[in-house]
């Protein structure tokens, strides 16, 4: 799936944002969304330290993008803290553990997007096969000359929410 799925989102966000890739992996869209206009920075996550450790080698030289070994069940990141939240197929890794854990998920990785924030998942998995959480806060479309969709998901922060309240 070409990244270029996502700017029109990202461009949406208004101000260059700060963006959490939860299991990138060793991802071309690593250094493809720190290149986008629409991008401030790019903190890419995955629970596997190898890959981290190599990716981090690998991009040591573009201030843009920083690298941290994370579980994205349990994000080690503020409340309300990013523009937007990538995640590349993450979430249908999961769907084989049941729809409550991809439910925790999604609600984890919404906890981080700032008010007014996207979360911007690409699946191969059809609106049907998600849960009712996602229905309502997830727009979908299928991604052109593909077999897979973008969803466009809402945070769960509001411009009166703290960091107590969530």
């Amino acid at each position: 799936t070409p990244v270029e799925v996502l700017q029109p989102s990202l461009r949406s966000l208004g101000e260059p944002a700060r963006v959490l890739h939860v299991g990138c992996g060793s991802s071309s869209w690593v250094k493809s969304l720190a290149d986008f206009p629409e991008v401030h920075s790019v903190l890419n996550v995955d629970i596997n330290s190898e890959v981290i450790d190599r990716m981090e080698q690998e991009h040591a030289d573009d201030a843009r993008v920083s690298f941290k070994v994370m579980d994205a069940a349990k994000l080690d990141v503020n409340n309300c803290s990013f523009d937007a939240v990538v995640d590349k197929g993450l979430l249908d890794v999961f769907r084989s553990q049941g729809s409550a854990k991809v439910d925790s998920i999604f609600a984890e990785l919404r906890r981080v997007i700032k008010a007014r924030g996207l979360l911007l998942f690409v699946s191969y998995s059809g609106p049907d096969r998600q849960s009712e959480a996602m229905r309502r806060a997830c727009t979908v479309d299928g991604i052109e000359g593909s077999d897979q969709y973008l969803y466009v998901c809402k945070g769960i922060c509001t411009e009166r929410v703290v960091d107590a309240e969530l």
